[in-house]
């Protein structure tokens, strides 16, 4: 596996390259870098290049000082894409880069020959719901964990329970 790097239109980003045949793309997910995917790339090298680049701000990517959506960050693989002279591949993703593959199949289809998504949230017929959009709620995200952190620790690793833990209440989230 090398760890290359590529100037796009507006980037140097940073990806990790193996194999050959079919190009297939992975994204990270957050908060996460193209390191996610060393372990699958053995497995799949000797029949695809596998490219899995870095998003915008993370790993060895640019890390521009510019407030950035999803349009932007499906632009960068485009531009990913385009320099690496990739005119249609395969397209895995995890968490946050399902968003971005989302973004990517929607705007430019003919440049996604699949799509395969891992843990992502659906944002492709209705906005995210509203646990996906709170993390961007400036300063709400801080101040709640600040203030309410056990709560929400403990809500990772006690909320999918089913029966909900004895002694623990079903949501550990304060009301409104």
């Amino acid at each position: 596996m090398e760890s290359l790097h590529v100037q796009t239109a507006d980037l140097r980003m940073h990806y990790l390259q193996e194999g050959t045949g079919e190009p297939v793309i992975f994204l990270h997910g957050f908060p996460e870098t193209s390191y996610e995917w060393r372990k699958q790339f053995p497995a799949l090298a000797g029949d695809y290049a596998l490219f899995a680049p870095d998003t915008r701000g993370f790993g060895g990517t640019d890390k521009p000082g510019v407030r950035v959506n999803r349009a932007m960050l499906a632009q960068d693989i485009v531009n990913f894409m385009d320099a690496l002279d990739i005119d249609r591949a395969s397209v895995v993703a995890h968490d946050w880069g399902g968003i971005i593959a989302f973004k990517l199949a929607i705007d430019w289809p003919e440049r996604v020959s699949r799509l395969a998504m891992l843990d992502t949230l659906c944002t492709v017929w209705a906005p995210a719901g509203a646990h996906g959009y709170w993390f961007k709620a400036e300063p709400l995200p801080e101040e709640f964990f600040a203030a309410h952190h056990r709560g929400f620790i403990e809500s990772i690793f006690t909320g999918g329970s089913e029966p909900p833990l004895p002694g623990r209440p079903q949501s550990p989230w304060p009301s409104a």
